[in-house]
């Protein structure tokens, strides 16, 4: 799955590495919170820079000079490219079934 980019003002920023699980962390978090609690949209602006800060590696004061339209969007296609990592190799691990499928084949 091709990286994110975010353009703030004439640069455009990519990821410089593929994300934790600490940042896997903080999303999920996120989410539940946001399902949980009511943040007005100032809070919720805020806690997606923090996020997109920590993806793109630098100070959240670069992106005081982001466009306010971008915020989620920019966020979303972050959740988006975790699960497109996170999803195929979930598929690629065998389910106990199978194994023990194959343990009955062999034998």
């Amino acid at each position: 799955m091709k990286k994110p980019e975010i353009t703030i003002g004439e640069k455009t920023l990519t990821p410089k590495r593929n994300p934790t699980m600490k940042m896997w962390r903080i999303i999920t978090k996120q989410d539940e919170r946001d399902t949980v609690e009511k943040m007005d949209m100032e809070q919720i602006l805020d806690s997606r820079l923090d996020i997109i800060a920590t993806i793109y590696e630098v100070d959240k004061d670069v992106l005081d000079d982001m466009d306010v339209a971008d915020i989620i969007p920019a966020y979303r296609d972050i959740v988006k490219w975790i699960h497109g990592l996170i999803f195929p190799k979930l598929e690629e691990i065998p389910n106990s079934e199978t194994v023990e499928e194959e343990k009955t084949k062999t034998k």
